[in-house]
């Protein structure tokens, strides 16, 4: 916790200037998000839709997700729920990202493991190698870590 707060500090709410760019940090986010906001496909142009059983959340959504043009919007439907709760600015696709990322965090999915810290992260399992498909899995991780960047959705990893 010490740590974190000192990163706060020192940088959550300062506005450091990069020597290189002149720029501060919040001044990077926003030139950032822009050009992030340039590649997004607009909605009228069509959306990706994922449609997963909560039961087999993982393996549905890794067989979808990396079929997807992820400039796209991202609709996802959960099997057997209805429709119209899932058209709620976007819940629905928040709920999907903060289950699969704790998906990807189980320790019984031997991906990644906890570290030997005071803090809470992770690391990737040194047995992962041994998983079943592993390289597809961390392919799927860093795609859907990108679509949350991309659409600025914040994960509680």
């Amino acid at each position: 916790m010490r740590n974190k707060r000192l990163f706060y500090e020192r940088f959550g709410e300062k506005r450091t200037m990069s020597q290189k760019t002149g720029k501060t940090t919040p001044q990077k986010i926003d030139e950032l998000r822009k050009k992030l906001a340039m590649q997004k496909i607009a909605f009228t142009m069509g959306s990706n839709v994922i449609e997963v059983n909560r039961e087999n959340l993982f393996e549905d959504s890794l067989d979808q997700f990396m079929k997807l043009d992820h400039q796209k919007e991202l609709k996802i439907m959960f099997q057997g729920e209805m429709k119209s709760s899932g058209q709620d600015a976007g819940g629905m696709e928040k709920e999907w990202f903060t289950l699969i990322s704790q998906e990807f965090l189980n320790p019984d999915n031997e991906l990644f493991r906890a570290t030997n810290t005071d803090e809470v992260s992770y690391v990737i399992n040194e047995m992962s190698g041994e998983v079943e498909d592993a390289a597809n899995k961390f392919k799927f991780f860093g795609l859907m870590l990108a679509k949350a960047i991309f659409d600025e959705i914040p994960l509680n990893l």
